[in-house]
């Protein structure tokens, strides 16, 4: 059975460039509405400075959304072994220095080889590993294109429902 490629809600879910890039073409569009709308005076400026800033976010939207539809589409796949797992968590602090609110940042690590060649490859995830099903020492499928072997997407990760 085929797997179905993800829409473009579970891409913003899953893939961080995806997510930041359409925030950056809503703020800015929210924003200069919101500018026009309480001051039409400075609208122009906000324009000059938001609708490059959307531009961006599109362009970069639309090349990684890409890359990533004609990854899972067309790629290869190839075993990979999972050699560790790194996580960062970014405390934020209130004005009495207590601790307001905790950001977790995880990473994969993976071992694979391609025509002979080992690549490494560290990889952020949007969640943790066991919420994917992927372990310590565990084989794991990657997919990439021919061209870039070196730039792997993790299988699990993308046609996983969570």
């Amino acid at each position: 059975m085929q797997n179905k490629i993800p829409n473009v809600v579970a891409l913003y879910r899953k893939d961080f460039t995806i997510t930041y890039a359409i925030q950056a073409v809503v703020i800015a569009l929210v924003f200069s509405g919101g500018v026009f709308y309480a001051d039409p005076a400075i609208a122009p400026v906000v324009l000059a400075v938001a609708l490059p800033v959307a531009l961006v976010g599109l362009v970069v939207f639309a090349v990684r959304y890409n890359t990533v539809i004609s990854t899972l589409r067309d790629g290869v796949t190839v075993k990979g072994i999972v050699e560790g797992f790194d996580h960062h968590v970014t405390k934020e602090k209130d004005d009495w220095n207590r601790v307001k609110s905790k950001r977790y940042s995880y990473y994969v690590n993976v071992r694979y080889v391609v025509n002979g060649e080992t690549y490494k490859k560290q990889i952020r995830m949007p969640n943790s590993g066991s919420v994917y099903n992927i372990h310590d020492k565990q084989e794991v499928e990657l997919m990439y294109k021919e061209s870039s072997p070196q730039k792997v997407l993790i299988k699990n990760v993308y046609f996983s429902r969570f």
